[in-house]
């Protein structure tokens, strides 16, 4: 495809994208199952674009209002690739599969604007719909949270979680090097490898063969946090496709159980898929109702580890996910933190006395974390304790005993965590 068909494409996906509020990636997933004749480099260019504007969605707006043109897809994309200094002339051309040619009055207000006199308000500087600004921290915009605010917006890195389970991190770094793939060492975590150009890894040998997972280093330092041992009871209580679970699977040298608990059968049933091609064989997919589904009365009182990997903003993952911020409401986030809260109160219930309490969130909003924790903790009194992360982590410092990471300070996704101990004495209803 030439380059101005990769823009028509992203034209395309945008007037979906904007219309439904779809989320990206399945957005994305869809159009290219519908169109096999666009090959992979295509594909790439064009998800490329369409991220792009998405990390520049509210400047775009910003200016379009400003410049007095109008808010369409075409006229989006355009502002977006004439502030990146492209000719637009030379892409909008209206030939077969490209852009329309852009109106004489658009062209005339782009090349004639003076951006220096357009002030952009600090969330739109940053691309953050101003209401969510205070919920990730209740004091005024200092300069820390503008650093996180500009690092959630730009790329994510690609990062691998060796499996232990059949090779070592040298092993695959040596792998790579052979095939001239530059990768390094992750720091945090002791068996994350960070690959520093674009790699296509599902297609590796070592991929297919289970020598390793795609799995962001604090998404390892997560999984590392939960202390397990060969031969624990584990129950990964909102375990999804699985990236956590086959980390503690290999943690635990693939003995002692993995309870994986979710509410989606394709969820689990992918997770049984990349446990296979991981070599691991102590997990057991329980489909669940809800997260008081009966079934799980048979496990209260004896895990050893309860993780829970609970659903939440994602607000740490927008670097991967940029769109996710325009997809979210006050209404929305009121429900989900109720719901994180039930699956709190529930989990909590199959951990025995002495064992551990995981709950992590890839958020960085104060009422999915902190927040939670202390309203769980004042709750149930006397029943928990919380346990500092660095009695269980040896390479991550911890923040007021949390465990907390960010783009801009530990170069990861933002990601939370907060483990708790269970008391030998404590005695609670222990009704389903």
């Amino acid at each position: 495809m030439q380059y101005p068909a990769q823009v028509q494409a992203c034209i395309d996906l945008l007037a979906v994208q904007l219309k439904n509020q779809s989320v990206a990636d399945r957005l994305l997933y869809g159009y290219f199952r519908g169109r096999r004749y666009i090959g992979s480099k295509d594909r790439a260019k064009i998800t490329e674009l369409f991220y792009a504007f998405m990390r520049q969605r509210l400047r775009i707006e910003h200016y379009a209002h400003a410049l007095q043109i109008e808010l369409s897809p075409e006229h989006c994309v355009a502002i977006g690739l004439w502030l990146d200094g492209a000719e637009l002339r030379e892409v909008f051309t209206g030939d077969k599969y490209q852009p329309s040619k852009l109106s004489h009055d658009v062209l005339e207000r782009l090349n004639g604007a003076d951006l220096s006199s357009i002030e952009l308000p600090i969330n739109v500087e940053y691309n953050v719909p101003s209401w969510l600004i205070p919920y990730f921290s209740q004091n005024e915009l200092n300069e820390e949270l503008c650093l996180e605010l500009k690092a959630l917006n730009q790329e994510a890195p690609v990062d691998i979680r060796v499996n232990t389970l059949s090779t070592t991190r040298e092993e695959v770094l040596e792998e790579l090097r052979f095939l001239d793939i530059s990768a390094q060492a992750t720091t945090l975590s002791e068996l994350g490898i960070r690959f520093t150009q674009r790699v296509p890894v599902s297609n590796l040998a070592l991929f297919k063969k289970g020598g390793f997972e795609v799995q962001d280093e604090g998404s390892q330092l997560l999984a590392a946090a939960c202390g397990v041992s060969a031969g624990d009871k584990v129950i990964d209580f909102c375990a999804g496709a699985g990236g956590k679970t086959l980390a503690l699977a290999a943690a635990m040298n693939n003995k002692g159980t993995i309870i994986a608990c979710d509410i989606s059968e394709p969820r689990l049933n992918e997770l049984s898929k990349r446990a296979k091609r991981a070599g691991v064989f102590n997990v057991r997919p329980l489909l669940l109702n809800h997260e008081h589904d009966k079934r799980l009365k048979r496990h209260i009182k004896t895990a050893d580890v309860v993780l829970i990997d609970a659903p939440c903003s994602g607000s740490g993952a927008w670097r991967r996910n940029p769109d996710a911020r325009f997809n979210i409401s006050e209404d929305w986030l009121t429900d989900l933190t109720k719901l994180q809260s039930a699956i709190l109160d529930s989990a909590s219930r199959l951990v025995k006395p002495e064992g551990r309490l995981v709950y992590a969130t890839c958020s960085m909003f104060n009422i999915e974390n902190e927040d939670k924790i202390s309203n769980f903790l004042n709750k149930n009194n006397g029943l928990y304790d919380l346990l500092n992360v660095d009695s269980v982590l040896t390479n991550a410092s911890s923040e007021s005993g949390f465990l907390k990471l960010s783009p801009a300070k530990s170069n990861t996704d933002g990601f939370f965590a907060a483990v708790l101990q269970r008391r030998p004495e404590a005695k609670d209803d222990a009704e389903a």
